[in-house]
């Protein structure tokens, strides 16, 4: 009788996982979407779907979930298991880029979650899937947050954002800091959310533009109020933000701006 072999769990995860995106599809464009709620605090997952339908439609090249107070800081580990998996059905066959919030109020936490969304891009492997993470809430030092983000590393198949904002006791991670852990793991850092105060923003992302190749896409962030300055005089090639509403705007603003 003719056996078949079995193929270790480990090797399926690896070859079938969702389309991990290149660098230059980690430009743009990313809009945080915002987690709609019914009146009883449940979470609307259809109106999930209809808003990445839109950010998708609206030719931005990414969109981001859960990466906001609205659902990092609200929503269960559960609730935020089941948006990932409604997010990634939706995104399937898209050309857009989803990116999923690995952040957690420990290291312990934010692996946890990365782990699932590696679990969820085996499931979809027509979803082009990143990830994005800030410090873990209970980091309070340089040392912390690089001990989490290299435990990252090891769990991560795809690009990471690094968001250098978290809360307002955790620090902010030092630009030589992140250029480090973007040449330590050149496949899956250099991506860089710089959400720094006022104007050291500018003067941050003018650095890690500086720091290039090991250092691939500043974004900009803080509702993209500075963006087009970062875009024009700081080497900035992306926007995170939670303006999901006016993703048609940014996504014209980004058309624009690649085609001189």
């Amino acid at each position: 009788m003719k056996t078949t072999a079995l193929i270790p769990f480990s090797f399926l995860l690896f070859t079938c996982s969702a389309v991990v995106p290149t660098a230059e599809q980690m430009r743009g464009p990313f809009p945080i979407m915002s987690t709609p709620y019914f009146e009883k605090g449940e979470v609307d997952y259809e109106g999930l779907k209809r808003e990445l339908k839109f950010v998708d439609e609206s030719g931005c090249p990414g969109v981001i979930w859960c990466q906001s107070n609205d659902a990092v800081d609200l929503l269960t580990t559960e609730e935020k298991f089941k948006g990932f998996e409604t997010c990634a059905k939706a995104a399937e066959g898209k050309d857009i880029t989803l990116t999923l919030g690995a952040n957690g109020t420990n290291t312990a936490h934010m692996l946890e979650l990365a782990t699932e969304i590696e679990r969820i891009a085996a499931r979809h492997p027509s979803t082009r899937l990143a990830m994005a993470s800030r410090p873990p809430d209970d980091v309070r030092s340089e040392a912390d947050i690089e001990a989490a983000w290299t435990a990252l590393a090891k769990v991560t198949k795809r690009p990471v954002v690094f968001q250098t904002y978290g809360t307002s006791e955790t620090p902010t991670p030092s630009i030589p800091l992140l250029v480090r852990l973007a040449k330590n793991h050149p496949d899956v850092f250099g991506f860089v959310k710089e959400e720094a105060d006022g104007y050291s923003a500018v003067d941050r992302m003018e650095k890690l533009n500086a720091a290039r190749p090991a250092i691939k896409t500043p974004f900009a962030g803080w509702g993209g109020w500075q963006w087009l300055v970062q875009l024009r005089h700081c080497g900035c090639e992306g926007l995170v933000t939670e303006r999901a509403a006016f993703a048609p705007v940014l996504a014209k603003i980004w058309k624009l701006r690649e085609s001189g």
